[in-house]
């Protein structure tokens, strides 16, 4: 694709803008716990993370405005549920790549604390 074209650049604001709902903690443990397509009942949600019923809410919000979960309700209750389990694929494979550089990183500390020189 031409990076150029309005097709690639529409394609990178897009990329940008999940980022940007993905930049935030208590949204990617919402993913992590939502993994595999599960449904999960959002007082479930909130106790696990220990955060308010409005800071659920507001994190749903933003979510599901970026087409990542839907909320289904379910009589006196609702339940959230990951629209995809592709993101998942790609926070796994962020955190491979984390931990790659964390033990690339490691490398010349070890190397200092165990008299090695390269």
């Amino acid at each position: 694709m031409d990076p150029s074209s309005p097709a690639f650049q529409r394609m990178v604001t897009l990329q940008s803008e999940l980022f940007k709902v993905l930049a935030n903690r208590t949204r990617l443990s919402l993913i992590n716990l939502l993994k595999e397509g599960e449904r999960v009942p959002l007082i479930t949600l909130r106790e696990t993370l220990g955060i308010s019923k409005a800071n659920l809410s507001q994190h749903l919000a933003i979510l599901r405005n970026a087409g990542v979960v839907e909320i289904i309700p379910t009589g006196r209750t609702s339940i959230a549920k990951l629209r995809t389990t592709k993101l998942v694929d790609a926070c796994s494979m962020v955190r491979e790549l984390l931990k790659e550089k964390l033990a690339n990183d490691m490398v010349p500390f070890l190397d200092e604390m165990t008299g090695e020189k390269e």
